[in-house]
């Protein structure tokens, strides 16, 4: 029984015996034959299993520690060990084979009754069953959850702030003030039809809830009805919510857009990969609500003015099928006309830092051009389209890059930018470079920050050198700065035509050198005749 004092009064006993009797020490020997058979925490728990030792105020590891501790400092003799007979019978039982496939036999088949019929049978019986249980994949899934690997680097940026949309983070009580939300917009929306009620919404929702499952890469733990609540309750909130930001009128009530942060809140969860239902059951609801009304906008169209700002479909839209909110996102920031990416050649590096590439002779120009993916290299001009930094852009460039990850691994366009953004961004002097040709507008943050954010943004992500979108830029800037004569033009740019001055003084110059020479020539003719 070991209880509080036990300790104490062991370590006394053992002191007196060490003393007065070292030739008769029979509390020592029995600490030092326990703590032989103590070698680990494994060992406390087979002795309190079989009733041996009572551990009452502390854990196998205090046990194993309290025998350890004891026996240090102790002296022992090994002619008088009081259990010498009992290690010598112990150690001729364990040496003979029959006694160890005897302790193999009961431990490892006769434990318990099943374990009597054939082990391989039977784990073949356990893997059967979990196959079994297995869902089925799906060619359509299209949601993931994050990737270990970056969310490890900033797991608040795919976290919802404000609200839980889909199945991956509903129920967590950090979301729940939204839900009342939730149900004052679903009121809203269905008023916008008075021809409809909720039971059609939610059957138009159930007779698509397979194809709605199987957009998700994670077994959905919801019943058919708790699913195609969700898939309303959500589904019909966003569409709301984009009607409310396209109208002209706010309900006085609206919580949400009396407030600005509450609603770029919003708009920015609305936009992470684990925060989505698919796109098409948004636009069957919306098709509910406005099958009555010719004027409507379609759902993409309300889609864009939110989403992006635009009044009108790009053309591209109409001939994509639009998977969920982030896949809406990226194929709006695609390149309209892109190249075909080269499937063979991978023999190519990544170029110097920005600074370096115009101290050789690159010319940086900022492209209006609202498609941040199009950057162009011709002609010694490098043409990289504008990118405002705002507070949210990195959550959102971040989940852009999850989902392609995920989705789209040979087709990784907005990985590949990030990448090479992240080779020109060497130090905090390449942003400012960028900052200075207006093609970085940093609002929120220092160049510190921004050089951080491309660094950070792009661990633990792959990327295939055979198809990387901004390989053939890479190849013909590091051609480009390494032939002689564009460095010297640099040069020549940089330090004497850098400014009106310079330009006139180097002028003044060369023409005073030109007539030196010139009078020198002169006056050695002149001698000679």
């Amino acid at each position: 029984m070991l209880e509080n004092h036990t300790e104490s009064q062991l370590r006394n006993l053992v002191a007196f015996e060490q003393c007065h009797y070292p030739q008769e020490s029979f509390l020592i020997d029995y600490v030092l034959f326990l703590d032989s058979l103590i070698y680990d925490r494994k060992d406390v728990e087979v002795l309190v299993n079989h009733g041996i030792i009572l551990n009452f105020p502390g854990s196998s590891e205090d046990v194993y520690r309290l025998f350890s501790n004891i026996s240090k400092g102790t002296t022992y003799s090994r002619r008088t060990f009081y259990y010498a007979d009992v290690c010598r019978r112990l150690n001729e039982y364990s040496g003979t084979p029959w006694n160890r496939w005897k302790a193999i036999l009961r431990q490892d088949y006769f434990s318990n009754p099943c374990s009597m019929e054939d082990p391989i049978d039977e784990l073949a019986t356990n893997i059967k069953k979990k196959c079994e249980t297995l869902s089925p994949l799906s060619s359509k899934c299209c949601i993931y959850r994050i990737p270990t690997n970056l969310r490890k680097v900033n797991e608040n940026s795919y976290t919802p702030s404000l609200i839980s949309i889909g199945p991956f983070h509903r129920g967590n009580q950090k979301y729940q003030a939204m839900e009342e939300h939730k149900l004052r917009y679903l009121q809203r929306f269905i008023q916008r039809n008075s021809n409809r009620d909720l039971e059609d919404y939610l059957t138009a929702a159930m007779k698509w809830e397979k194809e709605a499952r199987n957009s998700y890469l994670a077994t959905i733990n919801l019943s058919s009805l708790e699913f195609t609540e969700m898939l309303v309750l959500d589904g019909c909130f966003i569409i709301e919510f984009f009607l409310t930001w396209h109208g002209s009128t706010i309900d006085p009530n609206d919580r949400i857009f009396h407030r600005p942060a509450l609603s770029q809140a919003v708009l920015r969860d609305l936009k992470l990969l684990e925060n989505q239902v698919p796109f098409f059951i948004l636009e069957v609801l919306y098709n509910i609500a406005f099958e009555d009304d010719i004027k409507a906008p379609s759902f993409l169209k309300v889609t864009c003015e939110c989403m992006i700002g635009l009044g009108k479909v790009p053309q591209h839209f109409k001939k994509t099928k639009i998977l969920h909110l982030v896949d809406f996102l990226r194929t709006y920031y695609l390149p309209p006309e892109r190249k075909e990416i080269c499937h063979a050649d991978e023999y190519w590096e990544f170029p110097d830092g920005i600074s370096e590439l115009y101290e050789s002779g690159v010319t940086l120009k900022v492209d209006k051009d609202d498609k941040f993916l199009n950057i162009k290299f011709e002609n010694g001009v490098l043409y990289i389209p504008e990118l405002m930094l705002e507070n949210h852009t990195e959550s959102q460039l971040r989940n852009l890059v999850a989902f392609e990850q995920c989705h789209y691994p040979r087709e990784s366009f907005v990985v590949d930018y990030v990448l090479f953004l992240d080779s020109l961004i060497y130090d905090r002097k390449d942003v400012e470079v960028l900052v200075n040709h207006g093609i970085i507008l940093n609002s929120p943050g220092s160049s510190e920050d921004v050089y951080r954010m491309f660094s950070n943004i792009s661990k633990g992500t792959t990327y295939s050198r055979v198809t990387f979108y901004y390989a053939d830029i890479c190849r013909s800037l590091n051609e480009y700065c390494g032939t002689p004569w564009n460095r010297w033009k640099a040069i020549l740019r940089q330090d004497y035509f850098n400014n009106p001055w310079s330009m006139i003084s180097t002028i003044a110059a060369v023409v005073l050198l030109i007539l030196t020479v010139i009078q020198t020539y002169c006056d050695i003719v002149q001698l000679q005749y």
